[in-house]
């Protein structure tokens, strides 16, 4: 169970990982890679308090420095390792979604903000719902129910109304498999006249 039952029970500020292409819903989970050192010390910073961090898309402006988009996800770091050359591999959970109330000018290498989670209060109210019958009514997201064989392997599969950009295979990748299919056409060697 969720130890946010409540707004109040959410950060009064909040730590952002402005990420383009990367989307994380409450009850969703995302593997991250992480390796800026801006970020590695958000990363501990976090570690050390809350868990929390609030994914957020750029929305144009420099890459230093991007613009936010007015609406994050808060979420809770629930896996944590680190690698032998320093880059910690984390997995997120989303808890809630939140606006954008106010920038802070914080004196840390990353940028943090000071969230309005009362526009979705409503999405820690479906978490508790969902721990309680296993079923979720009205989330933003559509969980499937398991089918047998993800009863023997694991949890539901989430579903998706679309396909992310970075869920699709890169160019290279699709031509590579294009030319590895087996031709349905004969070979026939240029020194050896064709029958």
């Amino acid at each position: 169970m969720s130890p946010y039952r409540k707004t109040s029970d959410l950060p009064a500020t909040l730590a952002l990982f402005p990420l383009p292409g990367a989307l994380v819903f409450p009850r969703w989970d995302l593997p991250l890679n992480i390796f800026e050192p801006r970020y590695l010390n958000m990363i501990d910073d976090a570690m050390a308090g809350s868990r929390l961090i609030g994914m957020i898309q750029s929305v144009g402006g420099s890459r230093a420095h991007p613009d936010l988009a007015r609406v994050g996800c808060a979420a809770r770091i629930t896996r944590y390792s680190e690698t032998e050359d320093g880059r910690y591999l984390i997995t997120l959970t989303g808890i809630c979604r939140f606006a954008v109330r106010k920038e802070l000018g914080a004196i840390s290498p990353y940028r943090q903000v000071t969230p309005d989670w009362s526009p979705f209060a409503e999405d820690l109210h479906e978490a508790a719902q969902t721990c309680r019958t296993g079923r979720i009514s009205s989330a933003p997201c559509a969980v499937t129910p398991p089918s047998k064989a993800c009863r023997r392997t694991g949890p539901p599969s989430r579903t998706l109304p679309w396909k992310p950009s970075s869920m699709r295979s890169p160019p290279a990748a699709r031509l590579t498999r294009k030319r590895n299919r087996p031709s349905s056409k004969p070979k026939h060697s240029p020194h050896v006249p064709a029958p």
